[in-house]
């Protein structure tokens, strides 16, 4: 979190010890999935941490500086794909491929209000983010004739409308796994499940500053003007946690397991000549490294993957099952008495 007076810190939780953070001058920031890196606010992540990507102005940045191409406000995709607005539609990148036109977006509002699409004159995309792959959260603007401009929040599923929340907020946050999004503005916030469904909050939680969902999504943190709120997400289990911190922005991250005394471990380890990396799936999936001989996780953070997997030789994670080629080049596959071969840009050989 930044403190009041933007200091970028952390904290462990459940000891509230005092954790090493990235140096960090500025009030908001946006941390890397796996805790070691930060950047600007509007800057969002890929999943794995790998890619980043940021909004200068109707102008999309990749990795600063490595691609600039027109468009505003970029999300990932859980699966990866890097998506952004341009023209009034939902787009990916680099494909460009239209996910929501404006005429999806259109006709779907005229549908559901009841309004014919001519009386619709414009929809407009403020915000957007994921909830899985193939459902996204977007806060829209549309203005109907005679009737003036409306703030509205959609779930879609695909092209397909699942809700609409007719009210007005400035702020979007979706849970990492896609189970959650709040919406918020200067007195309130409230919290959604995936299909748009209320969770009610066990406490009004007045001028939210920041939200950040715990890892496995049972817990969101909410800051305020003088505490950070912990509270349950569960209806059947509700809880509130209350920290006296002042946190001008917030970001909750798993960090690697301890690993205890290592040191004899490590004599073993050098004097048997052994080195590399040792990839493991933990009990949420997450797939990690071990630095060998030093014993030394290298990430924090992990990368959410299939428990059970195969490595490639250009450390690549595929799931179990696919044969990979020894240089890297190849992949294999068996579906029945099928086998589907793919180059290593996914490209499908035969």
């Amino acid at each position: 979190y930044t403190d009041e007076s933007c200091r970028l810190r952390a904290l462990e939780l459940p000891s509230l010890e005092e954790a090493d953070a990235p140096l960090w001058d500025q009030c908001a920031f946006s941390l890397s999935p796996t805790g070691r890196a930060v950047q600007p606010s509007w800057t969002v992540w890929s999943p794995g941490g790998k890619a980043y990507a940021a909004d200068v102005g109707n102008t999309i940045e990749i990795d600063s500086g490595r691609e600039f191409f027109p468009g505003s406000m970029p999300a990932w995709r859980p699966d990866g794909t890097l998506t952004y607005v341009h023209g009034g539609a939902v787009r990916a990148w680099p494909s460009r491929r239209v996910l929501l036109s404006p005429a999806d977006l259109r006709t779907t509002w005229a549908r559901y209000l009841g309004t014919l699409p001519r009386y619709v004159e414009s929809v407009r995309v403020k915000q957007l983010g994921w909830l899985g792959s193939t459902r996204a959260v977007l806060m829209l603007g549309i203005r109907v004739r005679f009737a003036g401009e409306f703030d509205l929040t959609a779930v879609f599923e695909r092209r397909r409308l699942v809700t609409v929340l007719v009210q007005s907020f400035s702020r979007l946050w979706t849970s990492p796994r896609g189970r959650f999004f709040a919406l918020g503005r200067s007195d309130a916030l409230e919290l959604y499940d995936r299909d748009g469904g209320a969770r009610p909050l066990p406490i009004t939680l007045t001028e939210p500053r920041a939200i950040a969902w715990s890892p496995d999504e049972a817990w969101v943190a909410v800051s305020t003007r003088a505490s950070i709120f912990l509270v349950r997400t569960r209806k059947t289990e509700p809880s509130v946690l209350r920290l006296p911190l002042e946190a001008r922005d917030l970001a909750w991250r798993r960090v690697a397991p301890a690993l205890g005394d290592t040191a004899s471990l490590r004599r073993w380890l050098g004097r048997a000549g052994v080195s590399g990396k040792l990839y493991l799936s933990d009990a949420d999936c997450r797939i990690r490294a071990l630095e060998l001989p030093t014993v030394r996780w290298t990430s924090t953070g992990g990368m959410r993957g299939p428990c059970r997997f195969e490595l490639g030789s250009d450390e690549v994670i595929h799931r179990e099952g696919m044969a990979v080629q020894p240089q890297g080049l190849l992949a294999a596959a068996c579906h029945g008495d099928v086998t589907d071969v793919f180059a290593v840009d996914q490209q499908h050989l035969r």
